[in-house]
């Protein structure tokens, strides 16, 4: 199976944040992240602590990566896709 890449807009706090939100649950997705985007509390009990941990940081990377400068620096202070 091969990989896609999946592109959508930046979020800059002028289009909607309701869209924005749906686009990166779906990437999330996609990428197997989605426990991180809840409260993490759904994660299979026999999933080692350094796997759900590089999850993790998939997931807030894959927000970083799609939110805007402007938007960034608002959020600087959440270290957890969830925090996000």
């Amino acid at each position: 199976m091969g990989t896609s890449k999946i592109k959508i807009e930046k979020f800059n706090r002028k289009g909607d944040f309701g869209i924005w939100k749906k686009k990166m649950r779906a990437v999330v997705v996609q990428q197997k992240c989605v426990h991180t985007i809840r409260d993490g509390s759904d994660f299979p009990e026999v999933m080692k602590a350094s796997k759900k941990q590089e999850i993790q940081e998939l997931a807030y990377s894959l927000q970083i990566l799609n939110l805007s400068d402007n938007v960034l620096r608002k959020i600087d202070e959440e270290d957890t896709a969830t925090k996000i």
